[in-house]
């Protein structure tokens, strides 16, 4: 069991350190081929979301909750609720729910009187009450008289539209593409016959996820576009709604409070000069319930739980003042993806000092961050820039494990470089210098130089001497040294000659003899090492060196 262990162990060592001297030796040809397969799977990203008409996502959603603002509810808005309160005030002279239409008929020509502009009635009476037909009468000449006022409509499934007897060319409001006065549609509709001029639908389109993020003003058909009972509302207000898109990417009021609610009970009972009264005046109305076991209730992107009155209440004004979310385009996005991607694999190509590239790659990260909340917070432009930045995250990530994974294999770093078992060379050149005086690209080019002159398995670099934590960790942390081993006196004449343009005073070269066979990985040569470099660290952070610097 131990053997295999070891053999395992080994295996594992063998293949680390093979892909980190790959990565040291093809490193640039590896970034670039991160940013090509980054490049690509951006590019799939894009393309499936084109097909699946995806248009939007938890992400969106995580945004509008952190947001630091959002606008604020207009103050022409209104509810007025069918809740618990007016459910309790009716029940002794109006019985239990639902109410007889005369009662509701009321409300609206109280609204009405009130001067509201517009109500969007958000109770479906799909059949006449038997019980109550003067009611029912009542009702069916309000809703005659009262002309700014949308009604709702329930589009059902499209399956079922053969067998519907209702035809499509019945509905007001209706944008034919290719006219078909045969066309029938399966939908429950108000059984009142002075209604069926300004219906809308009041169908949610909830994503697949169930959650509402979106609200369609028009109901799309593969023939004909149905409003829908918001789109309606504002027809009855004779507002312009031809350059409003079909759907709209709510804006919610989550940061600054939700709309005014009305108890239907109090309207009914409102004084004409009672504040809440004069707030009704020129105001839109969304009349509809919300008592629990009978309102309707969704989930939407900010909350858990909404009734639906809020959610028109919310689509109405953003239809009505132009709140809603324009989102930027996704070929958009995929620009800025690609840019990102591409942007810091050049940094990488360019070999930019570790600390250097971090800081970039905070400082973009930040800004993207901060352009996406700002953008949420405080305009209509809703720009999601956490694609984007999950990208470039990813391809920083690759970045830096090549980087890593070079740079431990450069230092000869156990598990990530295999040293030769037996040196041939004789001569070992040591070159000692302060990164922050030489620069770190200009050690680079040295080390790649010598490189090309001795191979990669003879040089091993050293820029850790003391690590972080020792108490010398600070001072010694810009020493660098290279250790070359050159196995002729013309290596080391071309070695040495590498190093001839560098400023004077900034370097210290020293040489050892090395004898033939030496063990790479044993303890001899370890400290020959350990006794060269600390005396080239001397020499280059003596008081005289301070000085120079």
């Amino acid at each position: 069991m131990k053997t295999l262990i070891k053999t395992l162990l080994g295996l594992k060592l063998t293949i680390q350190s093979s892909i980190a001297g790959a990565a040291r030796r093809y490193d640039t040809r590896t970034l670039i081929i991160i940013g090509l397969a980054a490049t690509a799977f951006a590019i799939s990203s894009f393309i499936a979301d084109k097909i699946s008409e995806r248009k939007s996502s938890s992400k969106s959603d995580a945004l509008l909750k952190i947001r630091f603002s959002s606008p604020a509810p207009a103050n022409d808005i209104i509810i007025v609720d069918v809740d618990e309160r007016s459910l309790a005030l009716l029940s002794k002279t109006k019985g239990n729910w639902p109410w007889p239409r005369d009662t509701l008929a009321d409300g609206i020509q109280k609204i009405s009187d009130l001067g509201a502009r517009a109500i969007l009635f958000n109770v479906l009476m799909s059949d006449f009450d038997k019980h109550n037909p003067n009611a029912d009468a009542a009702m069916e000449m309000t809703a005659g008289l009262i002309r700014p006022i949308a009604f709702p409509l329930i589009r059902l499934n499209p399956q079922n539209d053969a067998d519907s007897k209702f035809k499509v060319a019945n509905l007001n409001g209706v944008e034919w593409i290719n006219k078909d006065e045969s066309t029938t549609i399966a939908l429950i509709h108000p059984a009142f016959p002075t209604m069926m001029d300004r219906l809308g639908v009041a169908d949610q389109r909830p994503d697949k996820d169930g959650i509402v993020r979106t609200y369609p003003l028009n109901w799309n058909e593969p023939n004909y576009k149905l409003p829908s009972i918001v789109k309606a509302t504002m027809m009855s207000a004779g507002l312009e709604v031809k350059s409003l898109p079909d759907d709209l990417t709510l804006n919610w009021r989550n940061k600054k409070g939700a709309y005014q609610r009305l108890s239907f009970a109090d309207v009914l009972s409102m004084d004409e000069h009672a504040p809440e009264a004069l707030a009704l005046k020129n105001a839109f109305v969304v009349l509809g319930v919300s008592a629990p076991g009978i309102g309707q209730i969704k989930p939407t992107a900010v909350k858990s739980i909404e009734d639906d009155n809020e959610i028109l209440a919310t689509a109405l004004d953003d239809a009505v003042n132009g709140t809603f979310f324009r989102t930027a385009p996704s070929w958009l996005l995929l620009i800025v993806t690609i840019s990102l991607i591409w942007g810091i694999i050049f940094l990488g190509i360019l070999r930019i000092a570790p600390l250097k590239i971090n800081r970039i790659f905070v400082f973009l990260q930040a800004g993207l961050a901060g352009i996406t909340l700002i953008t949420v917070s405080y305009t209509t432009i809703l720009i999601d820039l956490s694609g984007p930045m999950s990208f470039a995250l990813l391809v920083f990530a690759g970045v830096k494990i090549i980087r890593m994974m070079s740079d431990n294999s450069s230092r000869g770093k156990p598990g990530y470089r295999k040293l030769d078992i037996q040196s041939g060379s004789t001569e070992m050149i040591l070159v000692g210098f302060r990164r922050n005086i030489i620069g770190y690209k200009k050690y680079v080019a040295w080390e790649k130089q010598c490189h090309s002159l001795v191979g990669m398995r003879n040089i091993i670099r050293i820029d850790d001497l003391f690590g972080g934590t020792s108490f010398l960790g600070k001072t010694f942390e810009e020493y660098t040294a290279l250790i070359i081993l050159a196995e002729s006196d013309q290596q080391k004449s071309e070695i040495i000659a590498v190093f001839s343009d560098a400023p004077e005073n900034t370097l210290t070269i020293n040489q050892t003899k090395l004898k033939q066979g030496l063990d790479i990985n044993g303890n001899e040569f370890q400290s020959i090492i350990a006794g060269a470099v600390t005396k080239n660290a001397a020499a280059i952070f003596s008081e005289d060196s301070f000085k120079a610097a």
